[in-house]
């Protein structure tokens, strides 16, 4: 892809050529794994694409101790694949904050430098809630809850993420300062 690295999560029911010229989907070059395992397979051919890439599979766990594949495509180097993807994820679910979760970013019809002075803004607004739950995560744990899986299995999670833990504590210290209103009549 025009030399460019990238780390893409793919389709298990993609159909690729398999060492052996025979036609099959991807998963099933994986399915002997086990959780903790992965393989790298080399310039695998995509059929309907017509593309030949690096596939990269790993079996872990999921929130209910299920073992789930994932299997990613990309051209680089086998550790660097997992660093990039899980780097990518992150960004996505920062993404998410960003446009509805939060910021509502895609709410606001703003383009040109009034658009990046607010992304600019938010980003800031952005890390200082995570630190700020960050912050208050080391003098209070995040509380967590217990899932169940199928198996009965009973797991400990957060109840919810630093996100949330800092931007709660932002709205609550809004909410105790009588000042806010008079700050806020200023602004507008």
């Amino acid at each position: 892809m025009n030399g460019i690295p990238y780390a893409l999560r793919i389709r298990g029911n993609l159909l690729v050529k398999a060492e052996d010229n025979t036609i099959c989907r991807v998963s099933k070059l994986f399915e002997d794994l086990t959780i903790g395992e992965q393989r790298r397979i080399e310039q695998l051919l995509f059929v309907k694409l017509n593309i030949r890439c690096n596939i990269y599979g790993a079996v872990g766990e999921d929130r209910n101790d299920e073992p789930s594949l994932i299997i990613v495509a990309s051209p680089i180097n086998f550790d660097a694949t997992v660093l990039l993807y899980r780097k990518r994820w992150a960004l996505e679910v920062s993404f998410k904050y960003w446009k509805s979760n939060g910021f509502n970013i895609e709410k606001t019809y703003l383009t040109g430098q009034s658009f990046e002075n607010m992304m600019n803004i938010v980003m800031i607004v952005f890390g200082a809630i995570i630190i700020n739950g960050y912050r208050i995560s080391l003098k209070k744990p995040i509380p967590k809850m217990k899932l169940k899986n199928k198996k009965g299995v009973v797991k400990q999670v957060p109840r919810f993420s630093l996100f949330l833990c800092g931007i709660a504590d932002l709205i609550k210290d809004l909410h105790h300062d009588s000042k806010i209103d008079d700050i806020i009549k200023i602004l507008i």
